[in-house]
């Protein structure tokens, strides 16, 4: 899944622009996006490449993303577990900035935002020989970065964000509301 994510984010810009687009120089209002971030934490077994997604309201940027990385089994409740070393990190990230206008279509401007890496413990259960989990402590990353948002046409643009705790981010957005 996170694969096929990633070559629709390499292509799509590619093939938007190929169309037959017109730049009528719309402004978009509110635009809805999705993408793929890379995360410079270490996430143990799961995957440190996330998908999220964008809202942007004229100049107010919002993004929201997790790496999704799952789970096995059933929740453990017993307290008295045994400690060992995670075996993944789940990661929820929000990110929030404002754009300015560098010229007619190009916006760019800060993000800030805050990760935070729930730790993944999967123990065994000797009854059926089945897994659990559990969830151990909350870390927390705060990210300060740059997003640009580059025009393909009236009604998508191509967004792209480096940041400290979210290394790059890409994706597409697409103008709901325009006037």
């Amino acid at each position: 899944m996170k694969k096929l994510l990633c070559i629709l984010l390499l292509v799509m810009p590619s093939l938007l622009y190929s169309q037959q687009c017109n730049f009528h120089n719309k402004k978009p209002i509110l635009e809805l996006g999705f993408g793929g971030s890379i995360f410079d934490i270490n996430t143990y077994a799961s995957s440190n490449i996330a998908i999220h997604g964008t809202v942007v309201l004229q100049q107010f940027y919002i993004n929201i993303g997790s790496n999704l990385a799952a789970t096995y089994g059933g929740e453990e409740t017993d307290e008295n577990r045994p400690a060992y070393d995670p075996h993944r990190i789940r990661l929820y990230s929000v990110n929030t900035g404002y754009l300015f206008k560098i010229n007619e279509s190009i916006q760019i401007g800060p993000a800030i935002g805050l990760t935070i890496g729930k730790e993944i413990y999967i123990s065994e259960r000797n009854t059926f020989d089945s897994k659990a989990y559990y969830f151990g402590n909350i870390q927390k990353y705060y990210n300060f970065g740059v997003i640009g948002i580059i025009p393909l046409c009236d009604w998508a643009r191509f967004y792209l964000g480096l940041g400290t705790s979210e290394r790059i981010k890409v994706g597409l957005a697409y103008s709901i509301i325009s006037n």
